[in-house]
């Protein structure tokens, strides 16, 4: 287990490396989780990498901005395959962000109460 979670670390140390070196963000000046999830989607540092949108058009990808964060969160749900009238289909794009049934659940139903609204 130790393997695969260095293994880990250092994987998201490179796709920090990586974003320093091709923006203008500084991993020292943000603050994220015990784990380097940062933002208000709360992504890894492989997740920005991979699925940030700059939103606001500013040139700026800030996971701290709400447009910047929306944007990569559609994307990052979009990928994994999300369609709005397929009810498995949002199941499965959540689950590949976390892969807990319970926080799914909880998701899809506070998601039925905003729309209820």
């Amino acid at each position: 287990r130790s393997k695969k979670k260095s293994a880990w670390a250092v994987e998201e140390i490179v796709a920090m490396y990586n974003i320093e070196k091709s923006s203008s963000l500084r991993f020292v000046n943000i603050y994220g989780s015990w784990a380097g999830a940062f933002g208000m989607p709360q992504f890894l540092p492989s997740s920005y990498y991979r699925w940030s949108v700059d939103g606001n058009k500013d040139g700026i990808i800030d996971l701290f901005s709400l447009e910047d964060a929306i944007f990569s969160v559609a994307n990052y749900l979009k990928i994994h395959g999300w369609n709005n009238k397929i009810k498995e289909t949002q199941k499965k794009a959540i689950f590949a962000y976390n892969n807990s049934s319970a926080y799914v659940n909880a998701v899809l139903i506070l998601a039925d109460k905003i729309k209820t609204k």
